[in-house]
C-alpha cells in the first residue's frame, strides 16, 4: 500500500463514519448534535486503487441527501424554517431631503 492509498482510505473511512452518525441522527429526528464534517487538509490526488471505495462513499452521501430532501418535503409548510427577507429599516425619505 502506498502512503497516498492509506491517507485516502483513512479519509474515506472518516467520511463514512460521519455519514453513519448523520444517518443515526436523521433516524432519531435530531441532527443538531452532529458536528459538521471537516475535510482533511493536504490529501494527495485520489489514487486509482481508492476510486471504487470513493464512489461507494459518494453514493452513500447522495442517498443521505436524497433522504433528507424527502423528509424536508414531508414537513408541513408552516412548520418549515423559511428564509424571509428582512424589512429595510432605513428611513424612506428621498435622497434630496437627506442633505444637511
Amino acid at each position: 500500500m502506498t502512503p497516498e492509498h492509506e491517507q485516502w482510505m483513512n479519509a474515506l473511512d472518516e467520511i463514512r463514519a460521519h455519514l453513519d452518525d448523520l444517518r443515526r441522527a436523521v433516524a432519531a429526528g435530531d441532527v443538531s448534535d452532529v458536528p459538521a464534517f471537516e475535510v482533511p487538509n493536504g490529501l494527495p490526488p485520489l489514487p486509482l486503487s481508492c476510486a471504487e471505495h470513493a464512489r461507494v462513499v459518494a453514493r452513500e452521501q447522495s442517498e443521505l441527501q436524497d433522504e433528507l430532501r424527502r423528509q424536508l418535503a414531508e414537513i408541513p409548510l408552516p412548520n418549515r424554517a423559511t428564509r424571509r427577507p428582512r424589512p429595510d429599516t432605513r428611513a424612506a425619505t428621498p435622497r434630496f431631503e437627506r442633505r444637511a
